[in-house]
């Protein structure tokens, strides 16, 4: 069976306006859990649980349903000889955040994590009954994404969303470093990650809006095929609710 993962061959990044439809992701009331991996090309130990989180993605049913995967390449690795081309500081501070919060001492790879909680064994997340609200996010044809958040909790917070663009199938040949002559293959890895505060329109309406997000084509030498969404409450960075799936036209 070809897998759904593959039919997305054109996106909305290269398709002129006039051709191309606005695509609506939406979770659902029940909460979608965010499933990361905090990984590196750096890191011996890494290829294993990027196949795993590759074939969880990719295959299982409750992917981009019950839980959304996406994986954050650290960039404290970077100085064993190869510097991870999918790496950032950005991705490396949210993993120190994360694990602060649990008192450990220091962070690690691969590390994965549930809704901000350390997920050891590799399971697969089973789906939740907790109703949270709705996330939906557009994506328009001229790049434009609004998202929109309805929280089943009526009291007053203020919420974040965050967006990610993901690359897939991207294939690399390591060169020097603890993977030297491996080539790695890597699903759902970052290529951008932005953070925007929600407006507050009524009582359960939360609205946001970003515009030209974007991979840096030059240095990851292919476009986005998928991206992953979810809201915070502002002050933490558990994740309330989750959305994403694969771009197409």
């Amino acid at each position: 069976m070809i897998s759904r993962f593959f039919v997305a061959l054109v996106y909305f990044f290269v398709i002129a306006p006039t051709e191309a439809a606005v695509m609506t992701f939406e979770s659902g009331r029940l909460q979608v859990k965010l499933l990361e991996l905090f990984t590196s090309q750096s890191c011996s130990s890494c290829p294993p649980a990027d196949d795993w989180l590759s074939k969880v993605g990719r295959y299982h049913h409750g992917s981009f349903v019950s839980f959304v995967p996406i994986a954050f390449h650290v960039d404290y690795w970077n100085d064993l000889g190869w510097q991870d081309i999918f790496s950032s500081p950005e991705y490396s501070l949210r993993q120190r955040r994360l694990v602060k919060t649990w008192k450990r001492p220091s962070v690690y790879t691969p590390s994965v994590m549930l809704n901000g909680q350390e997920l050891k064994g590799y399971s697969i997340p089973l789906p939740s009954n907790i109703k949270v609200g709705k996330l939906s996010v557009k994506i328009n044809p001229d790049r434009k994404i609004s998202v929109s958040f309805y929280p089943e909790d009526k009291a007053k917070h203020d919420y974040h969303v965050n967006i990610a663009l993901l690359v897939m199938n991207a294939r690399h040949k390591i060169e020097s470093g603890e993977n030297k002559g491996k080539t790695l293959v890597h699903d759902f890895a970052a290529c951008d990650l932005k953070k925007k505060r929600l407006k507050r329109r009524s009582a359960r309406l939360y609205v946001g809006t970003f515009l030209g997000i974007q991979c840096q084509r030059n240095r990851f030498r292919q476009l986005p095929k998928a991206f992953a969404s979810w809201v915070e409450k502002s002050g933490s960075l558990v994740p309330v609710q989750a959305t994403g799936g694969i771009l197409k036209n």
